[in-house]
């Protein structure tokens, strides 16, 4: 028997959709997608190697930080798409980690999911899961790459500089933080995402004296592509109600299905099965993000783990997106806040100098159509320098209030409204 499924992916449909809902790291495909198959490719049952302890708490740290940045990031959304890379995120945040000492490095590892890990073990995840996934399936294409570009002037301690090197593989480049550098950034995104993220700087503020950036790039077919003539257009019902026509490709066979928290679940294949795309189709009159309430790591493992083969019969909307977001709000949130705070955040391992971070900001591609995937992501983490204490501006030339209170016991002795000064009475 038939079970008829459904899949929905909560988006806004444009010719280039708005912001979207994923939570994929990268993306792959060695197919070019031309031509017909002459049958699957064989199936990956396991990983070349066993995972070493340091890989497998570095992927449970991703996952943990991916599913609350997500959780954060969508309540901030409303009923918009959102797409994300938590695997770029945390690797361009764990460069920073890298430089922090003290409550700003504990805020930090326990935000990026690492609980009471050592630094040691910390940097030694990373280093792994930098070069593990990129490997495991020869028919999809993952790359990752960091990099650094540091202000003319601005000195990074040697022992920073080699964990640069040699845990996240990320050259260290100069420059004067102008157009040039500008262009020499941009460039490097557009070179490690396929051009798909091009632009990710417009310039380069000047308290800023450090940028660090990961980008990530995956392209995949999927293992069993859709057929473009069962594509047709269909209602997709909104969140808010709508039902705009969308084009839906769809296919029937066997595949990994499930029911976890009354959502339903099922997986795509890409290459040699190494690589999926998770589809949660959340129960009618409930949303993702209610799905993801309280949602851990382990709760997802479980609920994916628990999948079997079943006759499914499957609707997938096509969807491209191109979105960006700023991040400090959402990880100021999750707990890490004070290593944005001049004066208060500690990176005192990256240099000798008064550091904080100005910003953390992704930029996100992704392309989901009847041949496979293809998506891109570049994260980027500004560094700025404490400078000579700020001077706020506060002229009271428009309408304002007062208190005559007598400070200690707080009791107010007189208040009122100035609308108009007047000096006559």
């Amino acid at each position: 028997m038939i079970r008829s499924t459904t899949f929905r992916v909560r988006s806004r449909v444009r010719a280039t959709l708005g912001a979207g809902a994923l939570v994929l790291f990268g993306i792959t495909g060695c197919s070019d997608g031309t031509g017909p198959q002459s049958g699957p490719p064989a199936a990956i049952t396991a990983l070349p190697r066993a995972l070493t302890a340091p890989e497998q708490q570095a992927i449970r740290a991703s996952n943990t930080f991916g599913l609350e940045l997500l959780r954060r990031v969508a309540a901030g959304a409303a009923d918009s798409n959102v797409v994300l890379s938590p695997f770029s995120a945390s690797m361009a945040l764990g460069m920073a980690y890298a430089g922090a000492d003290g409550t700003t490095a504990d805020a930090m590892r326990t935000t990026l999911g690492w609980g009471t890990a050592s630094r040691a073990q910390v940097l030694d995840g990373y280093r792994n899961l930098r070069t593990l996934l990129t490997s495991l399936d020869p028919r999809v294409t993952v790359t990752t790459a960091n990099a650094l570009w540091i202000r003319n002037g601005f000195a990074l301690l040697p022992a920073y500089a080699q964990e640069m090197d040699g845990v996240f593989g990320a050259p260290i480049r100069s420059g004067d933080f102008g157009p040039t550098t500008v262009n020499e950034i941009n460039a490097w995104a557009a070179r490690e995402t396929n051009n798909r993220i091009p632009r990710v700087v417009e310039s380069l503020p000047p308290d800023m004296v450090a940028i660090l950036l990961n980008a990530l790039y995956f392209k995949g077919a999927w293992r069993e592509r859709f057929d473009p003539a069962r594509t047709e257009v269909r209602g997709f019902t909104t969140a808010g109600g709508g039902r705009p026509a969308v084009p839906m490709m769809q296919r029937t066979g066997s595949l990994p299905y499930g029911v976890s928290r009354g959502a339903q679940i099922t997986e795509l294949s890409y290459g040699n099965t190494a690589y999926v795309m998770t589809l949660v189709l959340p129960a009618a009159g409930s949303s993702p993000s209610a799905w993801l309430t309280r949602l851990s790591d382990t709760d997802f493992a479980a609920a994916v783990s628990a999948l079997s083969p079943q006759q499914v019969q499957l609707a997938l909307p096509k969807f491209r997106l191109k979105v960006g977001y700023q991040l400090r709000t959402p990880l100021t949130n999750m707990g890490m806040g004070i290593a944005f705070i001049g004066g208060q955040a500690n990176f005192t391992r990256m240099a000798n100098e008064d550091l904080f971070l100005t910003h953390v900001k992704q930029d996100v591609f992704i392309d989901v159509n009847e041949e496979g995937t293809e998506a891109a992501a570049v994260t980027q983490v500004g560094v700025g320098v404490v400078s000579a204490p700020q001077i706020f501006e506060m002229h009271l030339d428009r309408p304002f209030l007062f208190f005559i209170r007598e400070r200690l016991s707080g009791t107010i002795l007189f208040s009122g409204i100035i609308n108009l000064p007047v000096t006559s009475n």
